[in-house]
Order: C-alpha cells, then sequence, then structure tokens
C-alpha cells in the first residue's frame, strides 16, 4: 500500500495512530517521511493548555504586632500614620507575606534488554518532554525492538492525546 499523503508514491510503512480524549480515532498509513508531518499535525490539531500566569501577585496581610488582630491597613503605612489597635491600643504591626512560585519537575528512564552473544536486543526510554508547538508538557515512550524488528513511539499530550507510531525497525529510518 502506498503512503496515503497526496503526491506520495512511497511504500506506506509506519502507521500513526491518534486517539483524542473523547475516544475518537484517527489512524495514517504513512512512509517514513511523512511519519514526522503526521504527528506534528496531529500535536497542532490539539489545543493549548489554558494560561497559567508566570506572576502572582503576593498576598500581604497586616496584623496588630501585640494581640495579632487582623487590621486593615496598608504594610506600608508609615509608623506614625497608623491608627492604634482598636481592641489593645498598640501601634506594632505585624506583616506576613505570602509568595507563590512553581517548580517543574521532570523525569526519564532508560532500559536496554542484552542477551549473551547477541548485544543490545531492545531499548525502551520513557520521559517527560515539552512540545514547543502547544507550548505544554508531553510524555514519550519508545521501544527500539531489533529481535522483533519493531519501533513504537507512544506521545501522550497535556489533554491526555494519544498519538502513536508503529513500524518495522528496519523501515524506521530514510530510505
Amino acid at each position: 500500500m502506498n503512503c496515503q499523503r497526496a503526491a506520495c508514491s512511497e511504500e506506506a510503512n509506519h502507521t500513526v495512530t491518534v486517539v483524542d480524549p473523547a475516544g475518537v480515532t484517527a489512524v495514517s498509513e504513512v512512509c517514513f517521511d511523512h511519519a514526522r508531518s503526521a504527528k506534528v499535525e496531529a500535536t497542532r490539531s490539539r489545543p493549548r493548555p489554558p494560561h497559567r500566569p508566570d506572576f502572582i501577585d503576593p498576598v500581604t496581610a497586616v496584623e496588630c504586632g501585640d494581640c495579632r488582630i487582623p487590621l486593615e491597613e496598608s504594610s506600608s503605612l508609615p509608623t506614625g500614620d497608623r491608627q492604634p489597635c482598636p481592641v489593645c491600643g498598640s501601634v506594632a504591626r505585624h506583616v506576613a507575606v505570602t509568595l507563590h512560585d512553581t517548580l517543574g519537575l521532570s523525569e526519564s528512564i532508560n532500559a536496554s534488554v542484552r542477551r549473551p552473544g547477541h548485544g543490545t536486543i531492545a531499548k525502551v526510554r520513557s520521559e517527560d518532554s515539552f512540545t514547543q508547538d502547544l507550548q505544554a508538557p508531553a510524555r514519550v515512550e519508545r521501544l527500539i525492538d531489533h529481535e522483533h524488528d519493531l519501533y513504537v513511539e507512544k506521545i501522550v499530550l497535556w489533554d491526555d492525546t494519544i498519538i502513536e507510531t508503529r513500524a518495522k525497525l528496519t523501515d524506521h529510518q530514510p530510505g
């Protein structure tokens, strides 16, 4: 069977399957040269994640410095301009500032299967990634199985869309 891309007469040797979060499945039979573009198009067809602000304003709370009752006044009010605490009469203040930040972590796992006298017969890699097109995280898993002549790549996008590519390992190279 030929590649499903228009004007391409190459043999279709890669299956690209896309399953969206609603379970709708699309399957493309394409050549090596069009497998990547099929994955890119599938990625670009998905929505970007909701925007999260890079900076969240600090939260400031002003309390009486002696009795700690919450007060409705600016944290930058000079001492001479403060009104005495309505409970204890103090002009001392305790100001609490809460800051927010986000820390991103990622992981990567590699495994190899070796057989004495045969060397590496299979490799598996699972890693967190980032899609530039969506500006969003993704999970990428790859299986390279020399023994069974199999290449499998599975990408899980931020919205749980799955993009899977399958091919004979011997076909997964420029022809």
